[in-house]
């Protein structure tokens, strides 16, 4: 396993906390003074849960912000010329890492707040080990993870679960699914009727086989053929970024690939927050 940590956000919802120069990730709001990107690194490197050092992870993030990301941590930079949305820095992570294509990339958002690490270390490594490298009869799903939903919240997307396709035992960290659909923030009374029907808040956390998310992004974006002709060169991976869509990572891949029965979610009760 190696992991992809995405840090290209402005933080809007702590404005003037934060600002375009200081997003969210990078400022001291923990109470030891650390940032929520050095203890998302933490998070993964802490425990003999996943044996991951800092030379699996990367961060990406806005060029603007690469200096912030060495000077607090020390894992490796992918840095975009510009922000172009999540599918656009899972596709950069994914075209510039030179890792085995059998090998799982874990993507996690730099800007989240988690209660128990070494709970969510276990719910990874049994992710990893259970869901990502076959489940279901799907030999390299796209994996999902959400949050057990505790109330009927209108802040967050869902995630829907085929309840005739399951997974779990009581040695297992997280409950698994074939994923039904994507939920989009509802109003009260879906969100009441999606967390009645074990629907989890979506995290926007994902794991697969490095091919597995080669072979998503293809099928359902143009992405990965533009910048694989421009790692090698910052004008060139300029150029392109120029030209490439801004678009999710849901709405460009996990929710067709849901539709064609490819995605996995496992939901898992970690003590979540998106801090914001």
């Amino acid at each position: 396993m190696y992991a992809v940590i995405l840090a290209g956000g402005g933080g809007t919802r702590l404005w003037p906390l934060s600002d375009p120069r200081h997003p969210k990730p990078f400022l001291p709001l923990l109470p030891d003074g650390t940032s929520l990107l050095q203890k998302t690194v933490a998070r993964l490197t802490d425990g003999p849960e996943l044996g991951l050092t800092p030379d699996d992870i990367h961060v990406v993030t806005d060029q603007r912000y690469a200096a912030l990301v060495s000077d607090q941590t020390d894992v490796g930079v992918i840095a975009e010329p510009v922000g172009r949305n999540t599918a656009a820095a899972i596709a950069l992570a994914v075209t510039s890492l030179e890792r085995d294509p059998d090998e799982v990339m874990v993507v996690l958002p730099a800007d989240h707040l988690i209660v128990d690490d070494g709970l969510f270390r276990a719910v990874l490594a049994d992710a990893e080990r259970e869901l990502a490298r076959g489940a279901f009869g799907i030999d390299s799903p796209l994996v999902t993870l959400g949050i057990q939903a505790s109330s009927p919240a209108t802040q967050y997307g869902y995630l829907v679960p085929d309840p005739a396709r399951e997974q779990g035992a009581p040695d297992f960290n997280l409950h698994a699914n074939v994923l039904r659909a994507f939920v989009e923030k509802p109003d009260a009374a879906r969100a009441a009727q999606l967390r009645d029907n074990a629907a989890a808040w979506n995290a926007g956390m994902f794991l697969a086989r490095r091919r597995a998310w080669r072979a998503a992004l293809e099928r359902y974006t143009r992405l990965v053929a533009p910048l694989l002709i421009a790692i090698d060169s910052e004008a060139r991976l300029e150029s392109a970024y120029q030209q490439i869509e801004s678009i999710s990572i849901d709405y460009a891949v996990m929710e067709p690939a849901a539709a064609d029965g490819q995605v996995v979610m496992g939901a898992m009760n970690v003590g979540w927050s998106d801090v914001g």
